[in-house]
């Protein structure tokens, strides 16, 4: 098993290398994000990707997660004006979706999400250090499309997300634009977050999502 995922990762080396030139330039020649030959690309380019720490493979996306998930389309698409920061090591899983349109994406070091995670980031959407996501995670920053009032003005504008660090979100759970998930806390399975919160390690679950249990703490 280690030699096939030492040869697949091999297989993915020349593409990624391509890509990593076009983004980060000379210092794309040591390869700090490795993409897997099944993600679907678009829209990167000089300055769209940067990483604080860059480190060879340190970003790894469309490989692995949990067996017996079946996967969506891997993509990474980025538009305009749009940027996706690192802060250190990632690893986003098969199925992975970040569409930033205009925003600003950032995770911090040592993100880790499982298969079918999306991003929709329209606006601003940040993830402290040591997060980790289950399957089939969906966060957005905004409606997608615009609603107008009786005045003809828009009314539903983007919204930040911020999700603070060593925060665990687990499997099926969706957050919305104005979201804000406090430093140390965990997101149940399921759950819906529409507002902020501001208490560190709870237990937040339900729909719309609510305090469950205060004073929490979790590893992996």
């Amino acid at each position: 098993m280690r030699f096939l995922s030492r040869f697949s990762t091999a297989l993915c080396i020349p593409r990624s290398l391509v890509l990593c030139l076009r983004v980060f330039g000379r210092g794309g020649m040591h390869i700090p994000v490795l993409f897997s030959n099944r993600v679907h690309v678009r829209g990167l380019r000089r300055g769209s990707m940067r990483i604080a720490q860059p480190s060879r493979f340190g970003v790894r996306i469309g490989f692995g997660g949990s067996l017996g998930i079946s996967c969506n389309r891997t993509s990474v698409i980025v538009a305009d004006g749009g940027v996706i920061d690192f802060g250190g090591r990632a690893t986003l899983c098969e199925g992975t979706m970040m569409r930033v349109e205009g925003g600003h994406l950032s995770f911090g070091s040592d993100f880790n999400s499982n298969k079918n995670c999306r991003f929709w980031c329209n606006h601003e959407m940040s993830f402290g250090n040591d997060c980790l996501l289950g399957w089939d995670v969906s966060l957005r920053d905004a409606d997608g499309h615009t609603v107008f009032g009786p005045d003809g003005e828009p009314g539903n504008a983007p919204v930040g997300v911020h999700v603070g660090d060593h925060v665990w979100i687990a499997a099926d759970v969706d957050v919305f634009k104005g979201a804000r998930i406090p430093d140390g806390s965990v997101v149940a399975a399921r759950a819906l977050v529409t507002k902020q919160f501001n208490e560190p390690n709870v237990l937040l679950g339900g729909l719309p999502a609510k305090v469950i249990r205060h004073g929490i703490s979790w590893q992996l």
